[in-house]
């Protein structure tokens, strides 16, 4: 499977969505995942760049080159294999 231009494509509320999912699967306290999340929030929410000579809200996806972008892609596409890919019928059981 090949996913193409990942960073700019996950929508804000489902990969907020994984990443809550994810955080909820390791043992951190609720007030640690709501910090984590207010953080990606603001990463998300409040991302502007300059093209030329005019400013843009990204308003999908993360910015190329931000910090934050491979681990929440990652976050996302775990996200989508548990639910999508390996509980699929045509997806090999291995146990």
């Amino acid at each position: 499977m090949d996913v193409n231009s990942l960073y700019t494509s996950i929508t804000h509320e489902k990969g907020i969505h994984a990443t809550r999912e994810l955080l909820q699967q390791m043992d951190m306290s609720q007030n640690a995942i709501s910090f984590c999340l207010e953080l990606l929030h603001m990463v998300l929410f409040e991302n502007y760049f300059l093209y030329e000579d005019t400013y843009y809200a990204q308003v999908c996806g993360t910015a190329m080159g931000s910090n934050v972008a491979p681990a929440y892609a990652n976050a996302y596409m775990d996200y989508f294999e548990s639910h999508h890919v390996y509980t699929h019928e045509f997806f090999p059981n291995m146990s």
